[in-house]
């Protein structure tokens, strides 16, 4: 399911600061869902992948709801975009560290 990105319907857009210190923050785990404790939910059985909300709240707020029980959710489409500006300045930092070692190496 696609959803809505045109820049139509978008204001005061703004290209995302940290996203690389955001990500370095975050913890990714593998877990199992607590079946005895929540069969009403559900959940998936077997080994999982994925965040713990109450983490990633203290680092990205804005992809983290809070339910009507209580309970929290990461809205994980949401952190694709930092995702990329992460890699972006990743790249931008090894772009500079391999124009250091080209200047370093013809000064030799």
């Amino acid at each position: 399911m696609a959803l809505a990105s045109d820049a139509r319907f978008k204001n005061n857009i703004h290209t995302i600061a940290n996203g690389l210190e955001s990500v370095l923050s975050l913890r990714g785990v593998t877990f199992d869902w607590n079946n005895v404790a929540f069969p009403e939910k559900g959940f998936a059985k077997g080994s999982q992948i994925g965040f713990v909300a109450q983490e990633v709240e203290k680092v990205l707020p804005g992809v983290v709801e809070n339910g009507p029980d209580g309970y929290k959710s990461v809205a994980y489409q949401n952190i694709v975009p930092v995702l990329v500006e992460a890699i972006k300045a990743q790249q931008t930092r090894i772009d500079r560290l391999e124009q250091e070692i080209r200047e370093l190496q013809t000064r030799k």
